[in-house]
């Protein structure tokens, strides 16, 4: 099904998660490399859909060092705490743990990731990892 959504669909691109989720779980690496070129080439694929697809693709399917050598040059600010997001998870993998996490904080936990990637969230109760955790029952 993620493989007709991919050749046939318009716009939609959802299905791309669970589809490389998928591949790196039956093995199929390659397979799930190929459908999201597929996508990112389609003539109905917008260039920064085809970027952020390849860049959660690759990441999920492991490919670290092509995650890593992303530019955010020309994104906006929500798209650069995306690909910061994705960019610490590959290091955390590729090399260790500790070199990824003040990255994965810095655009995934922090205040001001919240802030730019989902301002809908009340930050002033939203705990992001400091040491005050007034507004957490535990």
């Amino acid at each position: 099904m993620c493989f007709h959504l991919t050749r046939d669909g318009g716009h939609f691109a959802f299905h791309l998660h669970c589809m490389a989720n998928a591949c790196v779980y039956l093995g199929l690496k390659e397979v799930g490399l190929a459908a999201i070129e597929t996508f990112a080439q389609k003539p109905s694929t917008a260039p920064l859909a085809a970027y952020l697809r390849r860049t959660y693709g690759w990441n999920y399917l492991g490919e670290d060092d092509r995650v890593l050598s992303q530019s955010p040059d020309g994104l906006d600010e929500h798209f650069r705490y995306v690909l910061g997001h994705h960019q610490a998870r590959s290091r955390m993998r590729r090399d260790i743990i500790a070199q990824g996490v003040a990255d994965m904080h810095r655009y995934w936990s922090s205040d001001d990731a919240r802030r730019v990637l989902f301002p809908h969230v009340d930050r002033e109760n939203y705990w992001c990892g400091q040491g005050n955790c007034r507004h957490v029952s535990m």
